[in-house]
């Protein structure tokens, strides 16, 4: 059998890399390429030493481990020993997601991984597991900003009331402490909603705003009082409720700076 050294070094060299970039920009830490091509092509030799090593399985995966370690402290500086120890362990588990998405896509195409980089493999071209790892990680990617992005907004999402005469209406907010409308005539904080909540009640007037996106008019609606779940109690608020087509919101309130 013919191993093509070549199409072998380009694929770990360019997985590598691809795997410590994705990795920075899941922690959100900065980097620099040189700095991770450099460990990208210590991961290759590794991976081209490796086959050559007449050792026992045990021993050739904790020398796989220590290059890992290896790689990981190359491509960046870290100021704390925790700081290593979590981006070795994204590493490392986007290297185990990665290696076994390219193995399925190879199952399921009913190719073997031990012909992939030889003259054995004639039909798919050498560089598909680039391709796969790289549609994987714009994948994960999406899971992880969608995860988080949910995380937070359950962080600032609250349950309300809003009480209006004889009728509770019960809803959800967002807080967004950017929120600072409020009634220049009654003094009372203004709560954005959307324009189904205000189907359900009436009496409005206008009111200017001004925020960092422009400036305008708000229609605001009179309410009894707004009543917001808040560390594991019901916290009662005097406020108008205000809305504006320009706003585009998640939830049903938009909570400002001073109703929490």
């Amino acid at each position: 059998m013919q191993i093509y050294v070549e199409y072998v070094i380009l694929d770990n060299l360019i997985m590598d890399y691809l795997l410590l970039k994705e990795t920075s920009r899941l922690l959100k830490e900065k980097y620099k390429a040189g700095r991770l091509f450099f460990s990208a092509v210590i991961g290759t030799i590794g991976a081209l030493i490796f086959p050559m090593l007449n050792v026992k399985p045990q021993f050739k995966f904790i020398l796989k481990i220590l290059l890992g370690v290896l790689i990981c402290l190359t491509a960046k500086s870290y100021l704390k020993v925790r700081d290593f120890i979590k981006y070795f362990n994204v590493f490392l588990l986007l290297t185990f997601l990665f290696g076994g998405a390219v193995i399925g896509v190879f199952y399921l195409l009913g190719i073997s991984i031990s012909d992939y980089g030889t003259s054995n493999l004639t039909v798919l071209p050498v560089g598909v597991s680039i391709i796969c790892g790289y549609v994987f990680s714009l994948i994960i990617k999406k899971i992880v900003k969608k995860t988080a992005d949910s995380f937070i907004t359950d962080k600032y999402r609250y349950k309300c009331i809003i009480k209006v005469g004889s009728v509770y209406l019960k809803t959800d907010g967002y807080y967004d402490s950017g929120n600072l409308l409020s009634d220049y005539k009654t003094g009372l904080p203004v709560v954005i909603c959307k324009r189904c909540v205000i189907d359900k009640l009436s009496f409005s007037k206008c009111i200017d705003y001004h925020t960092v996106s422009g400036e305008g008019k708000i229609q605001i609606y009179q309410i009894d009082c707004l009543l917001i779940e808040y560390l594991n109690k019901t916290k009662r608020i005097n406020c108008m409720l205000g809305v504006c087509p320009s706003f585009r919101l998640k939830e049903d309130l938009l909570l400002g700076a001073y109703t929490l």
